[in-house]
């Protein structure tokens, strides 16, 4: 089966969307999240997680994931070593991985200067590895060479429950298996 990508705006169900479809084929899965740090309630900023983790941020001995930090005018910096590094970790872990099923929430625009994490990445999407990804819809060469490697689902144009049941239909075919959606 190809790659399965998930792009749209803001706030539309992409994360979600992504994370029902890998629970849907009930598959054990490797990859990673971006998620949003937290400090006294308030977002400063983002960092990387290992699928499956705990999806809290423990300050303790992990710094080294947050990858993008609000100032106090709440524009951002961007850690590109943090993709160089953990990034290219996770990536590398989830290739070698004996699960054949691969999470990636989200590509975006922040790791346009990690030249390692995107041959990683692009590496990830043409190995024989199922790959789910969440993808900004935003235009950059990065960007444009992970959509054309899958099938690229637009949730600006189509509704989660149409996605499901295409993905649903493609399992089926594959895997003469079915999913409950």
């Amino acid at each position: 089966m190809k790659n399965i990508l998930i792009t749209g705006d803001i706030k539309t169900g992409k994360s979600t969307l992504a994370k029902a479809i890998a629970c849907q084929m009930g598959i054990p899965a490797s990859g990673f999240l971006t998620l949003p740090y937290f400090e006294k309630g308030k977002r400063e900023g983002f960092f990387l997680s290992k699928w499956g983790e705990s999806p809290l941020y423990e300050p303790e001995n992990q710094y080294h994931k947050i990858f993008c930090l609000y100032d106090e005018k709440r524009d951002f910096a961007v850690k590109t070593q943090v993709f160089e590094s953990f990034g290219v970790q996770l990536a590398r872990e989830a290739l070698q991985s004996n699960k054949q099923l691969v999470v990636i929430d989200e590509l975006g625009f922040m790791e346009r200067k990690a030249t390692s994490f995107q041959e990683e990445i692009l590496k990830l999407l043409d190995s024989r590895k199922q790959v789910i990804a969440v993808v900004k819809p935003k235009k950059t060469a990065f960007l444009d060479a992970v959509r054309s490697k899958g099938i690229l689902f637009d949730l600006d144009r189509q509704y989660a429950e149409d996605i499901m049941m295409e993905v649903n239909e493609m399992l089926i075919k594959r895997n003469n298996l079915y999913c409950v959606g």
